[in-house]
């Protein structure tokens, strides 16, 4: 899911807050707060998944 968002441009605290990661800085690991759902909805849309057929 890491590579997948990240070719998909999606920024490294989102995709942290999606895997569940900490972060490297202090703001992100003290002071960020839950991110609101639809900036994580956003990312997930735009991951592409070629290999899976619906």
């Amino acid at each position: 899911m890491t590579t997948k968002l990240y070719a998909a441009d999606v920024s490294e605290p989102i995709i942290d807050e999606l895997t569940g990661h900490e972060g490297q800085g202090t703001s992100r690991r003290v002071y960020k707060k839950d991110m609101p759902l639809t900036k994580l909805h956003a990312a997930i849309v735009k991951v592409e998944w070629p290999e899976v057929a619906l």
